[in-house]
């Protein structure tokens, strides 16, 4: 039986290859790869198309293109893009925008799929923002105030509204010592007593 010739090997570099496909709908950190204006295949109007690599465990190394028209009406998305990457830019005058300068610069992106000519793509629906990040921070803390609250709330018990019973038995829970021939008032003072100490 002759000898199988065991195959050679081949050196694979994948450096700067990235990752085709669709991503699963969801939240991704990314980083801007490459920016640049260029004109707009379709219309021949400038455009700042930007490409973002996914840096999240989930995605690793998948290539998101996000493209913002330069034309006067349609800046807000510009302007949405700077905010949610951080990039910082004069708010009261006109500036020279230099692509490369958002090279590096980081975001949080929510991201939907949809089919374009037959065939599905991944788009960048909204980026959030360091600061929305904050606001449902701070949104999270008044939440958990309010929980707390609405505890202490609930900790607080009107005395006066209990029967004879189920004071005996809170003193008891509490482990305090109902003296003989004690009446709802007495032990009113006696929880309230314990409350304060």
């Amino acid at each position: 039986m002759a000898k199988s010739k065991k195959s050679k090997g081949k050196k694979i570099n994948l450096t700067g290859v990235t990752v085709g496909g669709t991503l699963n709908e969801g939240t991704y950190a990314v980083k801007v790869k490459e920016a640049e204006i260029k004109a707009s295949k379709s219309s021949g109007e400038d455009v700042l198309e930007v490409q973002f690599e996914v840096t999240s465990k989930k995605g690793k190394g998948h290539i998101l293109y996000h493209v913002c028209s330069l034309q006067p009406q349609a800046l807000f998305k510009l302007k949405q893009l700077f905010i949610g990457i951080g990039f910082k830019f004069p708010e009261n005058k006109a500036f020279e925008l230099e692509a490369d300068d958002l090279v590096g610069l980081e975001s949080t992106v929510e991201v939907i799929n949809k089919e374009h000519e037959g065939k599905e793509y991944s788009n960048i629906a909204k980026f959030i923002s360091e600061s929305e990040d904050d606001d449902d921070e701070d949104d999270e803390e008044d939440e958990e105030e309010e929980d707390e609250d609405e505890d202490e709330d609930e900790d607080e018990v009107d005395y006066d509204e209990l029967s004879l019973k189920e004071l005996k038995a809170e003193c008891k829970t509490r482990g305090l010592k109902v003296p003989k021939g004690s009446d709802k008032d007495d032990l009113v003072e006696l929880l309230e007593t314990d409350d304060e100490e």
